[in-house]
Protein backbone atom coordinates (compact mmCIF):
# COMPACT_ATOMS: atom_id res chain seq x y z
CA UNK A 1 0.00 0.00 0.00
CA UNK A 2 1.30 3.71 -1.42
CA UNK A 3 2.25 5.99 1.71
CA UNK A 4 -1.13 8.06 2.20
CA UNK A 5 -0.94 12.29 1.46
CA UNK A 6 -1.36 14.46 4.03
CA UNK A 7 -4.17 16.62 4.75
CA UNK A 8 -3.85 19.95 2.73
CA UNK A 9 -3.88 21.68 6.17
CA UNK A 10 -0.88 19.59 7.40
CA UNK A 11 1.28 21.18 4.92
CA UNK A 12 -0.61 24.82 4.43
CA UNK A 13 2.36 26.62 5.37
CA UNK A 14 5.21 25.91 3.24
CA UNK A 15 7.24 28.27 1.96
CA UNK A 16 10.37 29.18 -0.12
CA UNK A 17 12.40 28.15 2.37
CA UNK A 18 11.29 24.72 2.76
CA UNK A 19 13.28 22.11 1.72
CA UNK A 20 12.41 20.93 -1.80
CA UNK A 21 13.52 17.39 -1.11
CA UNK A 22 10.83 16.91 1.39
CA UNK A 23 7.82 18.76 -0.30
CA UNK A 24 8.29 17.66 -4.33
CA UNK A 25 5.82 14.50 -3.84
CA UNK A 26 3.50 16.00 -1.18
CA UNK A 27 0.34 17.47 -1.70
CA UNK A 28 0.91 21.22 -0.69
CA UNK A 29 -0.17 24.66 -1.55
CA UNK A 30 2.14 27.92 -1.13
CA UNK A 31 0.51 30.77 1.14
CA UNK A 32 1.72 34.30 1.08
CA UNK A 33 0.18 36.10 4.33
CA UNK A 34 3.01 35.28 6.35
CA UNK A 35 6.03 35.78 3.58
CA UNK A 36 3.99 39.40 3.27
CA UNK A 37 3.87 40.26 6.83
CA UNK A 38 7.37 39.17 7.40
CA UNK A 39 8.29 42.08 4.40
CA UNK A 40 6.67 44.76 6.26
CA UNK A 41 8.33 43.70 9.25
CA UNK A 42 11.87 43.92 7.07
CA UNK A 43 10.87 47.39 5.53
CA UNK A 44 9.86 49.12 8.88
CA UNK A 45 12.90 48.19 10.77
CA UNK A 46 14.46 49.81 7.70
CA UNK A 47 12.82 53.31 8.24
CA UNK A 48 13.72 52.93 11.64
CA UNK A 49 16.97 52.40 11.29
CA UNK A 50 17.39 55.01 8.90
CA UNK A 51 15.48 57.07 11.34
CA UNK A 52 17.99 56.25 14.51
CA UNK A 53 20.87 57.06 12.19
CA UNK A 54 19.59 60.75 11.39
CA UNK A 55 18.12 61.46 14.25
CA UNK A 56 18.29 65.08 14.81
CA UNK A 57 18.77 65.76 11.25
CA UNK A 58 16.12 67.47 8.70
CA UNK A 59 15.15 66.68 5.29
CA UNK A 60 17.88 65.35 3.65
CA UNK A 61 18.74 62.16 0.80
CA UNK A 62 18.54 59.70 3.73
CA UNK A 63 14.40 60.75 3.70
CA UNK A 64 13.99 59.34 0.12
CA UNK A 65 15.22 55.79 1.41
CA UNK A 66 12.89 55.70 4.19
CA UNK A 67 9.67 56.80 2.01
CA UNK A 68 10.83 53.92 -0.37
CA UNK A 69 10.63 51.52 2.66
CA UNK A 70 7.87 53.07 4.32
CA UNK A 71 5.68 52.71 1.06
CA UNK A 72 6.89 49.00 0.83
CA UNK A 73 5.66 48.45 4.31
CA UNK A 74 2.40 49.67 4.11
CA UNK A 75 2.12 47.67 0.54
CA UNK A 76 2.98 44.58 2.18
CA UNK A 77 1.05 45.00 5.50
CA UNK A 78 -1.98 45.03 3.75
CA UNK A 79 -1.12 42.49 1.11
CA UNK A 80 -0.71 40.11 4.00
CA UNK A 81 -4.22 40.69 4.81
CA UNK A 82 -5.29 40.13 1.77
CA UNK A 83 -3.11 36.71 1.25
CA UNK A 84 -5.19 35.96 4.96
CA UNK A 85 -8.76 36.65 3.33
CA UNK A 86 -7.80 34.52 0.51
CA UNK A 87 -6.47 31.83 2.54
CA UNK A 88 -9.50 32.06 5.18
CA UNK A 89 -11.16 31.68 1.44
CA UNK A 90 -9.17 28.68 0.53
CA UNK A 91 -9.71 26.61 3.86
CA UNK A 92 -13.33 27.53 4.43
CA UNK A 93 -14.60 24.06 4.98
CA UNK A 94 -11.91 23.13 7.00
CA UNK A 95 -12.28 26.60 9.15
CA UNK A 96 -16.04 26.74 8.97
CA UNK A 97 -16.98 23.02 7.97
CA UNK A 98 -18.93 21.69 5.35
CA UNK A 99 -22.43 23.76 6.17
CA UNK A 100 -20.84 26.74 6.40
CA UNK A 101 -18.86 26.22 3.45
CA UNK A 102 -21.59 25.47 1.09
CA UNK A 103 -23.04 28.55 2.27
CA UNK A 104 -20.23 30.76 1.32
CA UNK A 105 -20.15 29.27 -1.81
CA UNK A 106 -24.18 30.28 -2.80
CA UNK A 107 -22.85 33.40 -1.57
CA UNK A 108 -20.75 33.65 -4.05
CA UNK A 109 -22.64 31.74 -6.78
CA UNK A 110 -25.55 33.97 -6.45
CA UNK A 111 -23.75 37.61 -6.05
CA UNK A 112 -21.55 36.55 -8.77
CA UNK A 113 -18.85 39.19 -10.19
CA UNK A 114 -20.51 41.74 -7.35
CA UNK A 115 -19.25 39.24 -4.82
CA UNK A 116 -15.80 38.59 -6.78
CA UNK A 117 -15.14 42.82 -6.46
CA UNK A 118 -16.04 43.22 -2.93
CA UNK A 119 -13.15 44.79 -0.89
CA UNK A 120 -11.13 42.38 1.43
CA UNK A 121 -12.35 43.23 4.77
CA UNK A 122 -15.91 43.49 3.14
CA UNK A 123 -15.68 39.92 2.13
CA UNK A 124 -13.75 38.65 5.34
CA UNK A 125 -17.14 40.45 7.35
CA UNK A 126 -19.07 38.49 5.00
CA UNK A 127 -17.44 35.42 5.74
CA UNK A 128 -18.21 36.10 9.74
CA UNK A 129 -21.86 36.99 8.96
CA UNK A 130 -22.40 33.71 7.28
CA UNK A 131 -21.00 31.45 9.50
CA UNK A 132 -20.51 32.92 12.57
CA UNK A 133 -23.38 35.25 12.45
CA UNK A 134 -21.50 38.25 13.84
CA UNK A 135 -19.98 41.30 13.01
CA UNK A 136 -16.65 43.37 13.54
CA UNK A 137 -17.31 46.30 15.67
CA UNK A 138 -16.80 49.19 13.45
CA UNK A 139 -16.49 51.66 16.07
CA UNK A 140 -13.21 50.85 17.01
CA UNK A 141 -10.04 49.29 16.25
CA UNK A 142 -8.60 47.40 15.20
CA UNK A 143 -11.59 48.03 12.04
CA UNK A 144 -10.95 52.17 12.23
CA UNK A 145 -6.86 51.54 11.64
CA UNK A 146 -7.06 48.72 9.10
CA UNK A 147 -9.71 50.60 6.69
CA UNK A 148 -6.58 53.81 7.19
CA UNK A 149 -4.67 51.46 6.00
CA UNK A 150 -5.77 50.21 3.51
CA UNK A 151 -6.86 53.60 2.29
CA UNK A 152 -3.74 54.71 2.31
CA UNK A 153 -2.01 52.14 0.08
CA UNK A 154 -4.40 52.31 -2.60
CA UNK A 155 -3.73 56.07 -1.97
CA UNK A 156 -0.20 55.33 -2.65
CA UNK A 157 -0.52 52.83 -5.60
CA UNK A 158 -2.98 54.75 -6.89
CA UNK A 159 -1.75 58.37 -6.60
CA UNK A 160 -2.89 61.22 -7.93
CA UNK A 161 -1.03 64.56 -7.71
CA UNK A 162 -2.68 67.47 -6.29
CA UNK A 163 -0.99 71.05 -5.53
CA UNK A 164 0.16 72.01 -2.21
CA UNK A 165 -1.87 74.97 -1.82
CA UNK A 166 -5.30 73.65 -2.83
CA UNK A 167 -5.04 69.49 -2.09
CA UNK A 168 -8.36 68.39 -0.65
CA UNK A 169 -8.34 64.32 -1.67
CA UNK A 170 -4.54 64.59 0.65
CA UNK A 171 -6.21 66.51 3.10
CA UNK A 172 -9.34 64.18 3.46
CA UNK A 173 -6.63 61.36 4.05
CA UNK A 174 -4.75 63.42 6.42
CA UNK A 175 -7.38 64.35 8.68
CA UNK A 176 -8.33 60.04 8.73
CA UNK A 177 -4.45 59.59 9.50
CA UNK A 178 -3.82 62.18 12.59
CA UNK A 179 -5.81 59.75 14.54
CA UNK A 180 -3.28 56.82 13.53
CA UNK A 181 -0.19 58.22 13.64
CA UNK A 182 1.86 61.25 13.90
CA UNK A 183 4.13 63.05 11.55
CA UNK A 184 7.75 62.06 10.87
CA UNK A 185 10.29 63.71 12.10
CA UNK A 186 12.33 65.00 9.39
CA UNK A 187 9.50 67.25 7.52
CA UNK A 188 8.70 69.89 9.72
CA UNK A 189 6.38 71.93 7.55
CA UNK A 190 3.53 72.46 10.10
CA UNK A 191 1.11 73.31 7.59
CA UNK A 192 1.81 70.84 5.56
CA UNK A 193 -0.88 67.72 5.83
CA UNK A 194 0.22 64.15 6.60
CA UNK A 195 0.11 63.10 3.50
CA UNK A 196 1.26 62.52 1.24
CA UNK A 197 5.08 62.93 2.63
CA UNK A 198 5.00 63.78 6.56
CA UNK A 199 3.66 60.46 7.24
CA UNK A 200 6.81 59.00 6.58
CA UNK A 201 8.10 57.52 9.68
CA UNK A 202 9.39 54.38 11.95
CA UNK A 203 5.96 55.19 14.28
CA UNK A 204 3.98 54.93 11.28
CA UNK A 205 5.27 51.68 9.45
CA UNK A 206 4.95 50.33 13.38
CA UNK A 207 1.31 50.74 12.95
CA UNK A 208 0.72 49.54 9.79
CA UNK A 209 2.77 46.20 10.91
CA UNK A 210 0.48 45.83 14.26
CA UNK A 211 -2.72 47.09 12.34
CA UNK A 212 -2.33 44.18 10.23
CA UNK A 213 -1.52 41.67 13.18
CA UNK A 214 -4.36 43.20 15.25
CA UNK A 215 -6.65 42.85 12.60
CA UNK A 216 -6.28 39.61 11.90
CA UNK A 217 -6.12 38.34 15.69
CA UNK A 218 -9.56 40.42 16.31
CA UNK A 219 -11.10 38.17 13.22
CA UNK A 220 -9.62 35.14 14.29
CA UNK A 221 -10.97 35.65 17.70
CA UNK A 222 -14.51 36.52 16.54
CA UNK A 223 -14.16 33.07 13.88
CA UNK A 224 -12.84 31.38 16.46
CA UNK A 225 -9.89 30.06 14.32
CA UNK A 226 -6.39 29.38 15.10
CA UNK A 227 -3.47 32.19 15.27
CA UNK A 228 -2.41 32.68 11.94
CA UNK A 229 0.39 34.57 12.70
CA UNK A 230 2.24 32.54 15.08
CA UNK A 231 3.14 35.33 17.92
CA UNK A 232 4.58 37.41 14.88
CA UNK A 233 4.81 40.12 17.26
CA UNK A 234 7.67 39.41 18.75
CA UNK A 235 9.79 40.08 15.53
CA UNK A 236 8.40 43.54 14.97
Amino acid sequence: MGKAKPPIHAVMHVSERSDSAEIINSDYRIHYANSHLCAAIHFHKAVDQIESINAGKEYGEFWVVAQYNAVACVLTAVAAVEAYANEIYADREQIFGPQAADQIDEMMRICGRSMRTLDTIAKLELFLRITKNTEIDHARDPYRSICALVELRNAVVHFKPEPNSHAPAHEALSKKLRSCIKPGPFIRANNEALFPRRWISASSTKWAVMTAISFVREYEKLAGIPDKFFGIEGKV
